[in-house]
């Protein structure tokens, strides 16, 4: 068990039945992400306010109207009122943790993820025959066609549905192929088909923007840096459980 988490000699419990069981449904280690996320929140206090206001967001949102139907949804959650808090609050407690520990780590990972974060919109006609695309793309240059009718018409992909607009997305999103060809095209421009993931891909740049280190980027990076802590100390301690549990069945 980690010594650096006392608090989840909790799971010193659980039996090798119970570890078992958990890990054969995949539970065992969302529990233990649960028992990192209490040990790690609870220092991290909520004010009056913010609680005030978290519970009646709450509420609208559940169309809880009176005092009275949210005691009897306590009753029938088998909760009290500083429960329910306590469980509504730890979105708010999480953050607060993830910033004082990875918020100066932030810009790193921005930069070593900046071009997966550029954002892009395009427009793309997808098609199996390599023909076809190439009858879409000469309508679609010479102005025969628009692009919507084409793709209303003709494109194969669930862009079908926005008649080929897709965006804005990361472009990290978008197949390797298709996102290099985004990165060298003009804006408004229509590109050549290309060949890319058993598709040919008739493809127009709509709009392209450099992603910036901005407060959202920053509260992104410090989400994905507490996510990728968060994953990989479960998955020790899961590990660390089943090696114990393995090495018990062994001796016995």
């Amino acid at each position: 068990m980690n010594s650096d988490y006392p608090i989840l000699e909790n799971l010193s419990c659980l039996s090798d039945k119970s570890i078992k069981l958990l890990e054969k449904h995949k539970l065992l280690t969302t529990l233990i992400k649960s028992e990192l996320i209490y040990s790690h929140i609870t220092k991290f206090q909520v004010d009056i306010n913010s609680k005030k206001n978290i519970l009646n967001d709450f509420c609208s949102k559940n169309g809880i109207k009176s005092d009275k139907a949210l005691k009897e949804l306590l009753l029938k959650s088998n909760l009290s009122l500083d429960e329910l808090i306590d469980k509504l609050t730890i979105s708010n407690r999480k953050e607060k943790y993830a910033r004082e520990n990875f918020e100066s780590k932030a810009e790193a990972r921005f930069l070593e993820r900046k071009e997966q974060l550029d954002i892009v919109t395009y427009k793309l006609i997808r098609v199996k025959d390599k023909f076809l695309a190439r009858e879409i793309y000469t309508q679609l240059r010479e102005k025969e066609n628009s692009f919507e009718s084409l793709a209303e018409r003709f494109t194969e992909g669930p862009e079908k549905q926005s008649k080929g607009l897709i965006g804005p997305i990361p472009i990290s999103a978008a197949h390797e192929n298709l996102a290099e060809l985004l990165r060298s095209t003009s804006k408004g421009e229509l590109r050549e088909p290309i060949f890319a993931n058993n598709w040919f891909l008739v493809v127009q740049l709509v709009d392209f923007s450099h992603a910036t280190f901005n407060e959202q980027t920053k509260q992104n990076m410090i989400n994905e840096l507490y996510d990728d802590w968060l994953e990989r100390e479960s998955r020790e301690i899961s590990n660390d459980l089943l090696s114990k549990y393995s090495i018990i069945n062994n001796q016995s």
